[in-house]
């Protein structure tokens, strides 16, 4: 693993802004508790556990992910490094963002802040069937990150409910505030050990995309494929597929066949399903990219036929072949006619020659005359 200098600080510059964050090489994780309180614990996963934690002098709260290194074995250890890597490179008001980070010989610390009212999955459980509009202003912020990673060649790659937390909310103001999290799986192109990252198999079953179930290379498209089946939940409360095991569940994906049947589906508006059904496309080269989604109906609030629909990769390759074949019919056309026109001008020239050598009347007649004076001076 590579070992971070001693209290080093990491130059950060997105958007304008320049952040430090700190990242320590320790040998006693106790000088963090020196720092901080550690409170309540908010949640675990197979290498490590999250909690609440407080600013000693400053009662400031915060999160603290802590992630054992000896048992995530050396290809997760890449991964973690390239989780903080990401972290540290990114600002974004809806993607969590990281203050400090410690290092032992046998665990990782990433300090983040604190998103008191935990995952948007627990919250939507909560609640009914939310209306479009909270459902719109949701999306576009979880839209909003995805765009910006995506713009900086990073793909989430595990991109789920239980990955976006509530840093705020009131739905009498409709003030809503979420911010995604969880970079374990996130891969950035060109990046250090990432180089086999966009044909490995990751991910959640339920979210994952076609491509990533077939074991198929992919791109930053399978995030898009993950915030379909994220807005489907939102609307409907309920997941787009209904398979009964994961064997089923992968038949599923791969032909897009999802839950159209219930009322909260049917009851959404035309510009909601024509929505999902540019996100979950099974060919990613005709699913919708996350900068264009801010450009459907559905997203500005407007009715399919007020807008122009954005077009897919595939649709303007089409439309870049259609153009190219009339171009190169239009040259050839005007290569045949130029050629006619030539053959034509020959032709004239020819004619006009004939005519011009051809005898004119009582030309014989005159030769011989000629012939005859010629004769008749020679005998006199």
């Amino acid at each position: 693993m590579y070992k971070y200098p001693n209290n080093s600080n990491s130059n950060l510059k997105a958007n304008g802004s320049i952040r430090q964050i700190s990242h320590s090489r320790i040998e006693d994780e106790e000088l963090i508790y020196k720092k901080y309180e550690l409170g309540r614990k908010l949640g675990q996963g197979s290498f490590g556990v999250v909690y609440e934690l407080k600013n000693k002098e400053t009662d400031e709260k915060f999160a603290i992910k802590i992630i054992n290194k000896e048992k995530c074995g050396y290809k997760s250890t890449i991964g973690f490094e390239n989780e903080v890597n990401i972290m540290k490179s990114v600002t974004h008001k809806n993607l969590i963002r990281l203050e400090e980070v410690f290092e032992t010989k046998k665990k990782l610390y990433l300090i983040t802040e604190l998103c008191e009212a935990g995952e948007l999955a627990r919250w939507l459980k909560k609640q009914k069937q939310i209306s479009e509009n909270h459902a719109r202003i949701l999306m576009r912020q979880i839209v909003d990150a995805i765009s910006y990673l995506h713009k900086h060649d990073i793909v989430h790659r595990d991109l789920k409910l239980e990955n976006i937390l509530i840093k705020e909310f009131d739905t009498d103001s409709d003030n809503f505030l979420v911010k995604i999290t969880d970079f374990g799986l996130s891969s950035q192109r060109d990046s250090v050990g990432t180089e086999s990252m966009f044909d490995d198999y990751c991910g959640t079953p339920l979210y994952m995309a076609p491509e990533i179930i077939d074991n198929n290379p992919y791109s930053q498209l399978c995030d898009v494929w993950a915030l379909g089946i994220i807005m489907f939940f939102i609307l409907t409360s309920h997941s787009p597929f209904t398979a009964e095991n994961e064997s089923r569940l992968r038949e599923q994906i791969r032909n897009a066949e999802i839950n159209t049947s219930s009322n909260h589906y049917i009851n959404l508006s035309p510009e909601a399903k024509d929505c999902l059904n540019r996100m979950i496309k099974v060919n990613p080269a005709h699913r919708i990219t996350s900068s264009e989604l801010f450009n459907h109906a559905w997203f500005l609030n407007k009715k399919l036929n007020e807008i122009e629909t954005p077009k897919t990769v595939l649709e303007l390759m089409k439309e870049f072949r259609e153009e190219q074949e009339n171009l190169c019919a239009l040259r050839e056309n005007e290569r045949l006619n130029g050629e006619k026109a030539e053959v034509e001008n020959h032709v004239d020239e020819k004619r006009t020659n004939k005519v011009a050598i051809k005898p004119s009347p009582g030309g014989r007649t005159n030769r011989l005359e000629n012939k005859k004076t010629t004769f008749s001076l020679k005998k006199k």
